[in-house]
């Protein structure tokens, strides 16, 4: 059975998925010309807000397992390092940055949907 607090530590989990993956596919779709610069840079400062948001909250309460507290703030931080230098590529209108940037996302990704699991698994 699922306790109010594992529930919690999935939502917040959730949160920051979704907002590392927002950062990536608005990334993906300027490069490609599918969105304009503006939307981007816009989407772009949004989710580097919304990651500091909850990296205050991962900071605060103490969300996870125990064994995993340690791992989350050093992957949120990088979370939040890698949408500033992406914002900063798509200013500048460096396709190529920024697609190194998303490959560093995409390897965030990979580690939170592994924490997410673990944190669903744990009671």
């Amino acid at each position: 059975m699922r306790t109010q607090r594992s529930e919690k530590n999935l939502k917040a989990l959730e949160k920051l998925q979704s907002w590392t993956a927002t950062a990536h596919f608005v990334s993906t779709a300027w490069r490609a010309g599918s969105v304009p610069k503006a939307y981007t840079t816009d989407a772009l400062d949004l989710a580097g807000e919304q990651v500091r948001e909850k990296s205050g909250q991962f900071r605060q309460a103490p969300l996870l397992p125990s064994e995993l507290r340690p791992q989350l703030p050093g992957h949120v931080e990088r979370i939040e390092y890698i949408i500033t230098r992406l914002a900063g590529a798509v200013k500048r209108g460096d396709k190529d940055a920024a697609a190194q940037e998303e490959q560093q996302l995409a390897v965030e990704q990979q580690v939170l949907a592994s924490l997410r699991s673990r944190t669903r698994a744990s009671p």
